[in-house]
């Protein structure tokens, strides 16, 4: 549950109160600035520290790796080099373009975009930090089998007839560096387009989530995420949304509290895929190679998410 109980937050509530704030309003508060404040701290510690270490890995090397295996060694290696891809969705859709020129196979470029999208280390490490070891490991196991599911569907298609004959820019910058100094501003610099692009979201998540567990009766937000339709209801929901772990946060969180299923389907949904990157990835690919790799991930979320529920 979240705990607010500390001498800060006791300073925030007493401040309000004497300024004539309700209870209610107070707790409110509370919430909102302690769990913004916790999760902006969360994104710039792991951030930084996942884009230092990421600019000791040549991924071009790793791409002639993928073009050199085959069978289940190459789907292991999509599968990692998804896990220590660079963050951003504007980042990853060009290097899955580059994959793809190199005559890697559709199954095993779409295994890498996905294992990006779903298991980058940034989400691995925050998802543990703020859910713990049981919640983690669930939704790691559930990510793999959506990856190698929807590789193996995928794989009927021809991603060359699929792309169309452009790709698209890389906004961030995952050079080589010698020097200390430059990994550590090429980490900053990651870290402050990260935390550009998903400030006023995070802001909107604690909003909603805050209100929801002051001001909403607890019985009822139980009964609403219960719900036999809420798994179907949270992933169409969580599937166009602007999509990273540290955005999503403090929805999950709220919903975990009262149902793991409902919580792992929105986690699955809305780091799958997001609009942000449908748009990216139709500067790239065919709207139906899109449609239809989106409603697998889709059908696929919900159906983890219900599992888990009877589980």
């Amino acid at each position: 549950a979240h705990n607010h109980e500390n001498i800060f937050s006791h300073m925030i509530e007493e401040v309000l109160e004497n300024f004539g704030a309700s209870h209610e309003l107070s707790e409110f508060f509370v919430h909102l600035i302690t769990d913004t404040i916790n999760i902006f701290l969360l994104l710039f510690f792991i951030m930084f520290l996942v884009s230092f270490l990421q600019t000791y890995i040549n991924y071009d090397r790793l791409k002639e790796k993928l073009v050199k295996l085959n069978n289940v060694w190459v789907y292991l290696l999509a599968v990692g080099f998804g896990v220590i891809s660079p963050f951003c969705s504007c980042t990853i859709v060009p290097v899955l373009i580059g994959i793809v020129n190199l005559g890697i196979p559709t199954s095993v470029a779409i295994c890498f975009f996905t294992s990006a999208s779903l298991l980058n280390i940034a989400a691995i490490v925050t998802m543990y930090a703020s859910t713990g070891f049981n919640f983690t490991l669930t939704y790691i196991i559930s990510s793999l089998i959506i990856i190698f599911v929807v590789s193996l569907l995928m794989s009927k298609f021809n991603i060359k007839d699929s792309a169309k004959t452009y790709g698209v820019n890389n906004c961030c910058n995952h050079a080589h560096f010698n020097k200390k100094y430059h990994r550590i501003h090429d980490a900053l610099h990651n870290t402050m387009h990260v935390f550009r692009g998903a400030w006023i979201f995070i802001i909107i998540g604690v909003v909603i989530s805050s209100a929801t567990l002051i001001f909403v009766p607890l019985d009822k937000i139980t009964e609403i995420i219960n719900n036999n339709f809420s798994v179907l209801l949270v992933a169409i929901i969580g599937l166009p949304i602007h999509s990273d772990v540290f955005t999503i946060l403090p929805i999950l969180l709220m919903i975990k509290e009262v149902s793991n299923g409902v919580a792992l389907a929105f986690a699955l949904a809305t780091m799958s895929i997001s609009l942000p990157s449908v748009i990216l990835l139709s500067r790239a690919f065919k709207i139906k190679f899109i449609l239809i790799y989106t409603a697998m991930l889709f059908v696929l979320s919900v159906a983890i998410g219900y599992i888990g529920i009877v589980i």
